[in-house]
């Protein structure tokens, strides 16, 4: 087997459990994803542009609790 397939392998393999991260955790931010994999949130971004998946955007809904009225 020559270097470049087993650099695409090694490579397929990295992207595809990264794309099941995404999937699995998806309000996980993607520099944590990165950090668990030892790569950058920008190569997470581009992992996940290629298999089309999107993160929620904007502010993460605070859990709001009822206050008691007096």
């Amino acid at each position: 087997m020559k270097l470049q397939q087993l650099m695409d392998d090694a490579r397929t393999l990295l992207y595809e459990a990264v794309r099941d991260e995404i999937l699995s955790s998806p309000s996980k931010p993607y520099a944590a994803i990165g950090y668990e994999f030892g790569i950058t949130q920008v190569t997470v971004w581009k992992i996940a542009k290629t298999y089309g998946i999107s993160c929620p955007r904007g502010r993460k809904p605070k859990n709001q609790q009822s206050t008691k009225a007096e």
